[in-house]
């Protein structure tokens, strides 16, 4: 992405994280679709999703390959 997309407004269930199409989807739609010079960028997401994407290596590796950091949002 060349911009930040901020979805601050969307709370995933517990049910929609549990689908396997979560983790395909944020794979595809996410990962795969990161800049590969993301040195010093940081992608941040909810806990309960940073959680989620921690149970696939594949695509913490996808994101760390491509030099991002994953964080976890401020809680409010």
């Amino acid at each position: 992405l060349s911009i930040s997309l901020h979805l601050n407004w969307w709370l995933p269930s517990e049910e929609t994280l549990a689908l396997p199409e979560f983790l395909s989807n944020f794979k595809t739609y996410i990962a795969q679709r990161l800049t590969d010079n993301g040195s010093g960028l940081t992608l941040t997401l909810s806990q309960a999703v940073r959680d989620a994407i921690q149970q696939d290596p594949e695509i913490v590796s996808i994101i760390t390959s491509k030099g991002w950091t994953i964080s976890p949002a401020p809680s409010v």
